[in-house]
């Protein structure tokens, strides 16, 4: 919705969508969209023409909730859950391959 949020995802490689189970019906078209798309195009500050900027980012979502986050049928494919607990953190020097 902001004209320049695009422009911000610039330059970052990881960005992330905070608590997911709180997203409403109506943001669900709205993010889909948002994560389905490639790159943007916009004109930047003190540029002349607007211009297609290919997105260089991963986008992550959280959640503290089991499940109901995953709430539309047809845009599901677009989220990958892993599970992250207090059981999944080793130290690098304890990681082997299995």
């Amino acid at each position: 919705r902001d004209k320049s949020g695009p422009e911000k995802l610039q330059g970052y490689w990881i960005l992330e969508l905070g608590e997911l189970a709180g997203m409403r019906k109506t943001d669900v078209e709205t993010v889909k969209s948002f994560l389905s798309r490639v790159d943007d195009k916009y004109r930047a500050s003190y540029g002349m023409n607007v211009e297609s900027h290919p997105r260089q980012c991963i986008i992550v979502g959280s959640t503290n909730s089991e499940n109901g986050f995953l709430r539309d049928v047809t845009g599901n494919r677009r989220f990958w859950p892993v599970r992250v607990g207090r059981e999944s953190r080793k130290k690098p020097w304890q990681i082997t391959e299995e």
